[in-house]
């Protein structure tokens, strides 16, 4: 009642305690599902984040992406809850095929999960060029580093990396 009708706009915050205490998965599903559309995402997925459980995200993600095709903070999240809950296949493609999500945000997630190949997707989709030349040398994904830097065929990036000290050369 209180996200509700007194005060919607502390719903992340309302959240957060919940979970906190031990709540109920049910409980805070159904709290999710009477957010309204345009509660702004960002402090909702940082919340449930911190906390390891974006996954309780997933089907409020769904019906807003639903709702709200193209915004990007959507698409962000969603990628964010099938990299946490280890759903490869899916964040793959999607990583691969979808263009609306924030590459530099899913990328810096994924690395912080332990899935640099991952992040590489990402970093690739939005040509973060300094953040996917630092991933592939830190994991030794040389190939990898070669192939992108093949497709983006690019002088300056080329003498970036021919230039830079680096353990793998």
């Amino acid at each position: 009642v209180y996200v509700q009708r007194v005060n919607p706009a502390r719903a992340a915050d309302v959240i957060a305690a919940l979970l906190d205490v031990g709540a109920a998965d049910e409980t805070v599903t159904g709290l999710l599902a009477v957010i309204p559309p345009k509660y702004p995402l960002d402090a909702l997925v940082q919340a449930l984040e911190e906390r390891h459980r974006l996954a309780l995200l997933r089907p409020y993600l769904e019906a807003r992406i639903r709702a709200e095709p193209n915004a990007p903070a959507g698409h962000t999240a969603l990628l964010k809850v099938l990299v946490e809950s280890g759903v490869r296949e899916q964040a793959e493609t999607m990583l691969r095929e979808n263009r609306l999500y924030e590459p530099l945000s899913v990328g810096l997630f994924c690395e912080q999960r332990g899935e640099p190949d991952l992040a590489l997707l990402a970093y690739a989709r939005g040509q973060c060029d300094a953040e996917l030349l630092r991933v592939t040398s830190e994991h030794g994904l040389y190939r990898q580093q070669a192939a992108y830097l093949l497709r983006r065929r690019d002088a300056n990036l080329w003498r970036h990396v021919l230039e830079a000290p680096s353990a793998g050369r």
